[in-house]
């Protein structure tokens, strides 16, 4: 039985969070600054990127077959959506967790500053999903400052006109960047070759950011994070959100 459906069997939150993997303490995570955060990420996602040759991004459909460097960023930006609701649940007081909400809304931040577009669009995802905004209680004590730098960014990262808010930001924001592969393909099917195609060579260049060890450990999953389990951990943690506030 693979792990997130014995945690969905699990009675209690307390029970369900104390069986979820590599779980520290939220304590742990308020105390590691959003920047650090933001940068090992970053160079976690840039490792990725300049792996994925051109002729993969512009096959239809993504598959692990033909494009597995391109499914490797998708499974990348499928963990770093889980782990920003997984941080949320470590706590049960509404309090608490407006700290851990109002401190991933920083990373996300740090994240639009380094123009990894990936990860902050994973990260503010998260922040979007069902699960999290449930927790209206939680939401009330999020300062007004970090609300606002939220709804700024879920501005710039909204998907109208076919993310053109975000490829306008990147454009301006110029090198390096990290793509959100997502924006580049409109619905049917197309690929978007106006912005991506020039920097389809170019390897994004982080070499100022200084590599941690530990938190980059931290930050990798422990297992593909595929389509069905990023499923499961989705409904597992509505499940927990509802369990908090029903």
């Amino acid at each position: 039985m693979d792990a997130s459906k014995k945690l969905r069997k699990t009675p209690s939150v307390s029970g369900l969070l104390k069986s979820e993997p590599k779980i520290i303490h939220a304590g742990v995570f308020l105390d590691v600054p959003p920047r650090i955060f933001a940068e090992q990420l970053t160079l976690m996602d840039m490792e990725i990127f300049t792996k994925i040759p051109y002729e993969e991004i512009i096959q239809q459909p993504f598959c692990k077959e033909n494009t597995p460097n391109v499914m490797a960023m998708i499974y990348r930006y499928n963990f770093e959506e889980a782990w920003t609701r997984r941080e949320v649940f470590k706590e049960v007081d509404p309090k608490r967790i407006a700290k851990i909400i109002a401190h991933l809304i920083k990373v996300a931040g740090e994240l639009r500053d380094l123009n990894n577009c990936h990860a902050e669009m994973a990260v503010l995802s998260g922040l979007g999903d069902k699960a999290i905004q449930n927790l209206k209680n939680s939401w009330r004590h999020v300062p007004q400052k970090g609300k606002e730098l939220f709804r700024r960014l879920s501005k710039i990262t909204d998907p109208d006109y076919n993310y053109h808010n975000l490829k306008h930001s990147m454009k301006v924001s110029g090198s390096p960047a990290i793509p959100f592969l997502g924006a580049f393909h409109s619905l049917d099917g197309k690929f978007d070759n106006n912005f991506f195609g020039p920097r389809s060579n170019e390897k994004s260049s982080y070499a100022h950011l200084k590599e941690e060890f530990m938190i980059q450990l931290y930050l990798t999953p422990d297992y593909e994070m595929n389509y069905e389990a990023a499923n499961d951990l989705r409904e597992l943690h509505l499940t927990i959100s509802k369990r908090l506030e029903p």
